[in-house]
């Protein structure tokens, strides 16, 4: 039960929701950051970006996408400034936002994190990956009917996104609600048969609920999937009953 905040770049950590980079009407693509691209490469595109912009619109994009390079050098510090320019030249930058609050949560700044996925949901309110973020931060907040009601509008928002499912499951299973988290796990499994991580933590909830030969199986598909998955969820605390 990693926490599966997600991100609008590729890559960005498990779960993570991948979206297409920010346009620059200026061509350049480069700074677009297509596949491939060495994050330093990417970073010295952009700001070449930046510099030879003719418009503020253009110049927001490139600090955009030059914050996203940052990101994937996990240079938080960095990715914030430029989030933070790209919003002071288009203020209704709703993914700048969101991804502004991804760079924060990584700095251990939930309050900041949530802050800006509400301003992101403010000015885009079918953004569902600032949904699932803000209720994310929520759940690892203990804030559960709040995770869950973010979580559930993610989910109403992007029904085919296992990874919506799975987080919702997470914070049914940290409440003790096996079943619950069991239906989420199973409803993520459907969409996605090879996420190790719902088919351990279903295992798990099923063996508090009493379900010890259907959640053994559960788990040790999951090793097969993944052998890291029982020290990875570990971490999180999901160990199955004994």
């Amino acid at each position: 039960m990693v926490l599966r905040v997600l991100g609008l770049i590729a890559g960005l950590t498990i779960g993570t929701y991948v979206a297409a980079a920010a346009t620059s009407p200026s061509g350049n693509v480069s700074c677009e950051g297509e596949a491939g691209i060495p994050p330093d490469a990417w970073i010295q595109a952009c700001t070449a970006a930046i510099q030879s912009a003719g418009k503020p619109t253009e110049q927001a994009i490139a600090f955009y996408n030059r914050a996203r390079a940052y990101r994937a050098k996990q240079e938080n510090t960095a990715a914030i400034a430029d989030y933070s320019q790209a919003i002071k030249l288009l203020p209704n930058f709703a993914i700048a936002f969101q991804n502004r609050g991804v760079a924060y949560g990584a700095m251990g700044d939930p309050a900041r994190a949530i802050a800006d996925y509400s301003q992101a949901i403010k000015l885009e309110p079918g953004l569902a990956v600032a949904y699932n973020n803000r209720g994310m931060t929520y759940k690892a907040r203990r804030q559960t009917a709040l995770a869950l009601a973010d979580l559930s509008k993610a989910i109403e928002l992007d029904p085919e996104n296992p990874w919506a499912y799975n987080n919702r499951g997470d914070t049914h299973y940290l409440a003790g609600a096996w079943t619950q988290a069991i239906d989420d796990y199973s409803a993520a499994l459907a969409l996605e048969p090879g996420l190790s991580y719902a088919l351990f933590a279903r295992g798990a909830a099923k063996t508090y609920r009493g379900d010890r030969v259907s959640g053994r199986a559960d788990i040790e598909a999951a090793v097969r999937l993944n052998p890291n998955v029982a020290s990875e969820q570990a971490k999180d605390g999901v160990v199955p009953h004994t």
